[in-house]
């Protein structure tokens, strides 16, 4: 067993986390049939769990485990544009190409086609391809400000930012689930967040739909290409507050290993 692999199982035999979230992959890896069993157990005891889906731009060709897993949420990354007093004004893809930042050539939203595994269930209306997509959702993964090693570090960017704050709004989730239900927990959330997505008037409402940018670099020079709905950019996109806290909270829930109204 990986130390991956131990650490998951960890999470899951525990239990104590309803939501999860990591930004680890293994350079090159390939499915992972033992890490799969485990997150399906996670998903079954009603833990989410959200994945930072890279941040090498468009895939190209093996999207290294677990950056593609079907059980596991896999996010993407955004650039956020605030109005007065802090307040939403736009979202575009989070991509630090060669125009802004010359280093940085491949560096932004990490999203694609998985060359592993066949579309789950819940991506069966998103025609896509054969394959599963990346990412499912997204978030703010530029201009972000981090305390370590007793310093602040500004302006820092990546997916492994977006992962986390997927994981903390799903607490914002839970709670009220909590509230609502006496106890439970939103669980695995994909199914529930295609669900939305092919229902024009929830999506509008729960989601921000980012609709520009790309996750180009010069190894992909023409894809992939923000667009309304579903795109291999940003997923479905961001969460629009408490619309989509409700939305969530109203799905099943879980008690342990038993799911309730």
């Amino acid at each position: 067993m990986q130390l991956s692999d131990e650490i998951n199982n960890r999470m899951a035999t525990d239990n104590l986390a309803k939501q999860l979230s990591c930004s680890w992959f293994i350079p090159g890896g390939t499915a992972d049939p033992t890490a799969e069993q485990i997150f399906q157990e996670i998903d079954a005891q009603g833990q989410s769990f959200f994945d930072a889906s890279g941040d090498d731009d468009a895939y190209t060709g093996l999207i290294s485990f677990p950056g593609d897993s079907p059980n596991i949420t896999q996010v993407g990354g955004t650039t956020l544009q605030t109005g007065s007093g802090g307040s939403y004004s736009s979202e575009t893809v989070w991509n630090w190409d060669v125009e802004y930042y010359p280093n940085d050539d491949g560096r932004g939203s990490g999203g694609g086609y998985s060359t592993q595994y066949e579309p789950p269930s819940y991506q069966q209306g998103v025609d896509l391809t054969a394959y599963r997509s990346t990412p499912d959702v997204a978030l703010t993964a530029d201009h972000c400000l981090v305390y370590a090693d007793g310093q602040n570090l500004t302006d820092r960017g990546g997916t492994s930012f977006a992962a986390p704050l997927w994981a903390g709004f799903t607490a914002l989730v839970n709670q009220q689930i909590v509230e609502d239900y006496g106890a439970g927990s939103v669980g695995f959330i994909n199914p529930a967040v295609y669900a939305i997505g092919a229902n024009p008037s929830r999506y509008s409402n729960d989601f921000h739909d980012v609709e520009t940018g790309n996750n180009e670099w010069s190894g992909s020079p023409n894809q992939f290409t923000a667009t309304a709905g579903y795109d291999l950019c940003t997923g479905w996109g961001s969460p629009n507050g408490q619309s989509l806290v409700n939305d969530l909270a109203n799905t099943p829930v879980w008690t342990g290993n038993v799911q309730v109204n």
